[in-house]
């Protein structure tokens, strides 16, 4: 019989099925971080691993609720990544920011122009 406890979520007590040194990882990229919910250690082979991981402590920390589109449904996500494509074209791949405060203002310009000067065919004007 195989051993399952490997993988079962017991909080600090839970043992992963893979660590970190049992996978060569190029360029380092795996790491260890301990969570603050469960006073563990996690082992993460990917960045993708460890990015989740920190926005899924983000949000319960700011009790923010995450929603996902549907699986088979990317049509539920075209409106952000719409936006998502448009924004990088006209802001972050045309200016080279010197501070936080700089994205922030050409952001904002950016919005304005937006929302109050461009054209929009939804809106038939």
């Amino acid at each position: 019989m195989p051993d399952l406890s490997f993988g079962q979520p017991k909080l600090n007590e839970y043992t992963p099925a893979l660590t970190v040194r049992d996978v060569k990882s190029p360029n380092s990229r795996s790491k260890r971080v301990m969570g603050y919910k469960t006073g563990r250690v996690h082992h993460f082979l990917s960045d993708y691993e460890s990015g989740y991981f920190y926005l899924l402590e983000w949000s319960e920390e700011h009790d923010v609720e995450l929603e996902f589109i549907q699986l088979g449904k990317p049509f539920q996500n075209s409106y952000i990544e719409r936006f998502n494509r448009t924004y990088r074209n006209e802001i972050l791949d045309f200016y080279v920011f010197d501070s936080l405060s700089d994205v922030r203002a050409k952001t904002g310009a950016w919005i304005d122009e937006y929302n109050n000067e461009r054209s929009h065919e939804s809106l038939n004007n």
